[in-house]
């Protein structure tokens, strides 16, 4: 099964730099109290939909409890700022695994300090570069990516695994971490 999976990330490697750049295209900045994240947490769960894995968008809001957890953090308009999570499904599921990315990233700043256009994603001399690319995007295109894997190669798992982006990590956010 490992070799299966090893040659097909080998194969699709261009795919997964690809769906890379195509998360970076989304700007997610989080201002503090208030962010973008709602777009990309919308194409990850029609991108999970399309491929036939279970997800869901929910607000971290509407966690059972959450806002009565000793480290939420009140006034950060997650109404409007959802978590997705997908699921695949295992045989026998007594554990479950999760991989997890956060769906925001800092703001952009001065767009003069830009080399390249930080909401694009681009591939240049072997690397990936725009917000997000290495915090947390790439992350989240993992998670696309091998649920795609396991989907064309027919792996079965055992236990479940859920593929979780979740918002408001970044400025000390940690309700949308706490919601998965």
């Amino acid at each position: 099964m490992l070799t299966k999976l090893f040659d097909y990330i080998e194969k699709n490697k261009a795919e997964l730099f690809d769906m890379v750049c195509k998360t970076i295209e989304f700007d997610t900045q989080n201002f503090g109290t208030d962010g973008l994240e709602k777009p990309l947490a919308e194409y990850m769960h029609k991108y999970f939909e399309s491929i036939g894995v279970e997800s869901e968008l929910y607000s971290p809001d509407d966690v059972p409890g959450l806002t009565e957890h000793d480290d939420y953090l009140a006034g950060r308009n997650l109404d409007h700022r959802p978590n997705i999570t997908a699921k695949l499904a295992g045989s026998s599921p007594k554990k479950a695994l999760m991989l997890a990315g956060h769906i925001d990233t800092v703001p952009i700043g001065d767009m003069s300090l830009w080399t390249v256009d930080p909401i694009k994603g681009t591939i240049k001399n072997g690397n990936i570069y725009g917000r997000g690319a290495c915090d947390d995007k790439f992350a989240l295109a993992i998670e696309m990516f091998l649920a795609k894997a396991f989907k064309d190669l027919g792996i079965k798992i055992k236990n479940d695994v859920y593929l979780t982006g979740y918002v408001d990590e970044e400025f000390g956010g940690g309700d949308g971490a706490l919601a998965c």
